[in-house]
């Protein structure tokens, strides 16, 4: 009876040693195993986000393809109006002649006449030149300063991921 006693005393004695030296790889095996899992959902999240970003960069790649198609308009608008503006340059020109070849022929009736008339029609045309000017030099400023204040948070953004890009690669590396 002892040696039965003794036997399962050894027996249950035996049992606790194994389950105490055999718990403790998995309980190390889970804890690697969580740290592991909690790896794995950040680099998840991660990625989902770096997808979000790539749909913003190219919505705003649209964007910026949209706005070459403006200015590429507003390009083509400048030179038809310079066009316009070289062809009422040249009518003046042309006007200019034929005005001296009539004032020849009226030389001598409308001396006075003349006078005034060419101080006037000279000082309306450099007023009108000076306008016109001074309007295509406002507008392409402000052209381009509306494109530079368009384009600008573009090229910060591209920067900024050419910057995030390099620094992974290098992580990766």
């Amino acid at each position: 009876m002892e040696a039965a006693l003794l036997a399962v005393v050894a027996l249950i004695f035996g049992l606790g040693l194994g389950w105490l030296l055999g718990g403790r790889p998995v309980a190390e095996w889970r804890q690697r195993f969580l740290a592991r899992d909690g790896e794995a959902r950040e680099l998840d999240e991660k990625f989902r986000r770096a997808i979000a970003e790539l749909a913003g960069a190219s919505e705003r790649a649209n964007h910026v393809d949209a706005l070459t198609g403006e200015l590429a308009e507003v390009r083509a608008e400048r030179d038809r109006i310079g066009t316009e503006l070289a062809t009422l340059k040249a009518n003046a020109a042309h006007f200019d002649e034929q005005k001296r070849l009539l004032l020849e022929a009226q030389d001598v009736l409308r001396k006075e006449f003349e006078a005034a008339g060419a101080k006037v029609l000279e000082g309306a045309q450099a007023a009108f030149l000076q306008r016109a000017q001074e309007r295509f030099a406002v507008s392409e400023e402000k052209n381009a300063e509306r494109i530079k204040a368009l384009l600008a948070p573009v090229g910060d953004r591209l920067k900024s991921y050419e910057e995030q890009v390099s620094a992974l690669e290098a992580k990766r590396v």
